[in-house]
């Protein structure tokens, strides 16, 4: 944090770009650093909004908040959201719209950070992007449901995922749920998984 810094009064540019069209915000922002995140979104202003920051999609479309939710640091993508908080605040911005570009950024994939922060398991990153005001719907539920993360299903159906992911999101949902859960071998976080994803949707239909 202290290099980051010194660079910034030496005057390095906190918008270049390396060869794969990272910034220093995604090089931040994926080693889980909520302070680095701060500092660059503050050197970026007023040039470039931290709402077009956050968006910015690299080579491979993956945007630095993709980055956070894939750093593997623990807490990592809820630092850099805590970041975006005080960033929000200081501007006078809601968070929720402050991240919005870049909570409806999707990678090569086709992945929001939401549904890759499902898909990795990572239910501490999806409750801080749900919080921040991401929207849950068939993508992230059918993540959600892939990676057998119990904590991830959970988090994603009390936000609303399987009313919001329709008849044909539900119905893929629980074929990934119990193409994993429901194998030979699976684990008891798996099954656990694929009965909160049936119990989900099976609450979602009869509403």
């Amino acid at each position: 944090m202290g290099a980051l810094r010194a660079l910034l009064a030496a005057g390095a540019d906190p918008a270049a770009v390396d060869g794969w069209g990272r910034t220093a915000l995604h090089e931040g922002a994926g080693a889980g650093c909520g302070e680095s995140a701060a500092a660059l979104l503050a050197a970026l202003a007023p040039a470039t909004s931290p709402s077009a920051a956050l968006a910015a999609p690299d080579w491979s479309g993956a945007s630095p908040l993709h980055a956070a939710v894939a750093c593997s640091a623990p807490g990592g993508a809820e630092a850099v959201v805590g970041a975006v908080r005080g960033a929000a605040a200081a501007a006078g911005e809601s968070a929720s719209s402050l991240l919005a570009p870049a909570l409806a950024a999707v990678d090569a994939q086709g992945a929001t950070p939401l549904a890759s922060a499902a898909r990795a398991g990572s239910s501490g990153a999806v409750i801080a992007l749900l919080g921040a005001g991401a929207s849950p719907g068939a993508g992230a539920l059918l993540a959600g449901a892939a990676g057998g993360a119990p904590g991830v299903v959970r988090a994603l159906l009390d936000a609303g995922a399987a009313r919001a992911a329709g008849t044909e999101g539900r119905a893929a949902a629980l074929a990934a749920a119990r193409a994993r859960g429901g194998r030979g071998g699976a684990s008891a976080g798996d099954r656990e998984a694929l009965g909160l994803v049936e119990a989900g949707v099976a609450a979602a239909e009869r509403e």
